[in-house]
């Protein structure tokens, strides 16, 4: 709450001023701030007792009571000092008096970072020189031999002996070694040369073997290899490698020749049983020959041309035989179950009072046993054709009547296309049956009497009226 004030007016008695029950209302609420703020509402909690210059006013739990401030004289006097924020040097320096170190010690497990760089909490060992990780963390580790190559002196033109010293580590250990140690180290041990080029190269012999080429084998880590190796000879010999992408085929290897010829007036090939072979037999129609066997009986053959035919033939022949070879009966087989369309056999080529006739089909007319249906394209009959049930026609063509005498005009019966099942009926009775000139949807509901009736009557209204 702000303070409140007591309007006095301008003078005495004028009244103008706070009236006497305002003005102590303001007095209370003022006081009552105020005990609120030092004691507790009723009663002040503060006690000053005898207070002295620069003694401050501080609250011990209870009420407020008055204490002389604990200042220092110097820094050095704090004992524990810690900063509330950042220590600004504004460019001055922390320096020491007496010769004194500066010491900066982290508790615990902390550590010294100095501009973003982590120093290590542990000294290393002797010779270690500082490093860094690259990310920011600092460590001790042993001394690489550093040399300033493009500082030293230029020795690319000169000539290298082996007491010439070259900077290496060994294990660890950096120092100088001979020239001569290098070329030792090449050439008393075994190396792998490694996308290399090798200009005629000479592979020397040992004291017991020849020399030699061994291809390590990738698939199993190169513990199996296959060795090229010089055979003793008494001139020298030129083996030249196929100028194309292949693979060479040793005498005494089991290989399979593609695309290769054997001469066979030079070569012979022996004792190659049939099952060494891939295709060890012939097939002739469907029966299978063995090479060097017999057969006499052959089946499923396409067609067979001879001009001197010995024995009986069975099964589909084609083509013209002889007049005294031909058969005079056919077995027919009786099926009336399988739901297939079988295809109608008639003679072809020949006279149609009998004879040699050929056999054809037309794929067009066929028979299906199962459902008893014959499929015809079209029929042309010359005599009467009965029909015994009903006829179901399913074409959208119509029925064309020629009448008696073939002309040009011709009478067709034909439907509209209907949108329901219909039934129209013939009746019993022999005559002519009327015609609509429109077509018209509408069923006439009058009986054949009724017509009649109505025929006399138009007939009467129609004729005029004559005298009796």
């Amino acid at each position: 709450m702000a303070k409140q004030s007591i309007n006095l007016g301008s003078s005495a008695n004028d009244g103008g001023g706070t009236t006497l029950r305002a003005g102590g209302d303001i007095v209370n609420d003022n006081f009552n701030e105020l005990y609120t703020a030092l004691g507790n509402g009723t009663a002040l909690q503060i006690a000053l007792g005898s207070p002295s210059t620069g003694d401050v006013l501080t609250y011990n739990g209870s009420i407020f009571t008055t204490a002389t401030p604990s200042t220092l004289a110097n820094i050095v006097e704090d004992t524990t000092p810690q900063l509330g924020g950042n220590l600004d040097v504004n460019a001055k320096q922390i320096v020491s008096v007496s010769n004194n170190n500066i010491v900066i010690a982290p508790n615990g497990s902390g550590a010294i970072v100095l501009d973003g760089q982590t120093w290590p909490t542990a000294d290393g060992t002797a010779n270690q020189v500082l490093k860094t990780d690259g990310s920011g963390n600092l460590a001790y580790g042993n001394v690489e031999a550093v040399v300033n190559i493009d500082g030293a002196n230029n020795l690319e033109s000169a000539t290298l002996a082996v007491g010439d010293k070259l900077l290496v580590s060994d294990g660890g250990t950096e120092g100088r070694a001979l020239l001569s140690q290098v070329d030792t180290l090449f050439t008393s041990t075994t190396q792998t040369l490694t996308n290399k080029t090798l200009t005629n190269p000479i592979l020397s012999p040992t004291a017991t073997t020849a020399g030699k080429v061994e291809f390590l084998e990738g698939t199993d880590n190169g513990t199996n290899k296959a060795t090229l190796i010089g055979p003793a000879s008494t001139a020298d010999v030129t083996v030249t490698l196929p100028a194309a992408t292949d693979t060479l085929v040793g005498k005494a290897t089991t290989d399979t020749l593609t695309n290769k010829t054997i001469a066979g007036s030079a070569n012979t090939l022996s004792a190659i049983a049939n099952s060494s072979l891939t295709n060890s037999s012939l097939t002739i129609g469907s029966t299978s020959i063995a090479l060097g066997a017999t057969v006499t009986t052959f089946a499923g053959l396409a067609s067979v041309t001879s001009t001197n035919f010995v024995g009986d033939i069975t099964g589909d022949v084609t083509g013209t035989a002889d007049v005294a070879t031909v058969a005079t009966t056919v077995t027919i087989t009786d099926n009336e179950n399988t739901n297939e369309n079988n295809a109608l056999i008639f003679a072809a080529g020949g006279d149609l009072d009998g004879g040699n006739l050929g056999l054809e089909s037309d794929g067009d007319l066929k028979y299906n046993p199962s459902t008893g249906t014959l499929s015809v394209p079209n029929i042309s009959v010359s005599g009467t054709f009965s029909t015994v049930n009903s006829v179901t026609m399913d074409a959208n063509n119509a029925v064309i009547f020629e009448g008696s005498t073939a002309d040009a005009h011709e009478t067709t019966l034909t439907s509209i296309d209907a949108t329901a099942d219909r039934t129209i009926s013939l009746p019993n009775v022999s005559g002519t049956i009327p015609v609509l000139a429109a077509v018209s949807t509408t069923a006439i509901t009058s009986t054949p009497e009724e017509l009649n009736v109505l025929d006399l009557s138009l007939i009467h209204i129609s004729e005029p009226t004559r005298p009796y």
